[in-house]
This record gives structure tokens, sequence and C-alpha cells, in this order.
């Protein structure tokens, strides 16, 4: 198992961690089955085996269900979405969620449960990403499991 270290960060994470924060829209958080929206825009090339941060969960946290809802690539990349631990981040679950897609999809499978606060990330693939390639999608998680 590889250690990685992540290129980019999606908006969300960008908002969250900003000092002070920017909190995300009520609708998206207080329920006891919680959805989590990540975007993410390319700001230049971005190579093939790039890792993006997209979102953060707590330890407790079950996901149970997401897909990518829309994803606009260059050069035949392809994306994969897995999850891997904060605070010590590795890529042995790159392609748990989602593997080297290139159209809007579902994720398979569902029901992950973390131990441990986690980052689900992306991973390109193929071809690299060329400015402005976007990929955006959400996340059905269950808190307190």
């Amino acid at each position: 198992m590889a250690v990685i270290t992540f290129d980019a960060v999606s908006t969300e994470l960008t908002n969250a961690r900003a000092s002070p924060p920017v909190f995300a829209d009520a609708n998206t958080s207080g329920a006891r089955v919680r959805i989590k929206k990540f975007s993410y825009t390319a700001t230049g090339a971005v190579t093939s085996g790039s890792q993006i941060a997209l979102l953060e969960f707590p330890s407790n946290a079950m996901v149970i269900g997401g897909a990518i809802t829309g994803i606009s690539f260059s050069n035949s990349a392809t994306a994969s979405i897995g999850w891997t631990a904060t605070a010590t981040p590795v890529d042995n679950t790159f392609n748990v969620f989602v593997s080297a897609v290139t159209v809007a999809t579902r994720f398979s499978p569902a029901m992950v449960q973390f131990t441990e606060k986690s980052t689900l990330f992306l991973t390109t693939g193929v071809g690299a990403l060329a400015a402005n390639n976007v990929v955006s999608g959400y996340v059905l998680y269950v808190e307190g499991t």
C-alpha cells in the first residue's frame, strides 16, 4: 500500500477549511440520513494518477449510496472514487466506489462503514485533465452507526 498526497481539494473542503469556515447550506446536513455534495474544477493541467480530496466523513459514518452526477473530462481521462483514513492516507481503496468511469454513474458498492475520520477522493486515470474539466456528485451517509 502506497502513501498518497492529495494534489487538489474540492470546493467543499476548501470552504470547510477556510478561516473562518464557509458553512454549507443548511439543507445538506441535519437529518439522520445526510447528503454531502462534491465538485471539482481543474484550474490547469492535472496529470493522470493525480488524487483529489473531495469530502471528509466522521469516524462513525456509513456511506449508503452516492453518484457522479456530472463529469466533463478531456483527453480520454477517467475517474475512480474511493476513500482513505484522513490521518494516514493510502491508495489501497482508491476505486472502491467507482472505477475508471467517463460518464455519470452511481456508486457501487454502498454500505461502507468508516471506523476513523475518512476522506473521499478521486484518482484520475488514462489522460490528463485540462483546465475547466469538472466532476460533481453526492454521497448519502448516516452518522452514529
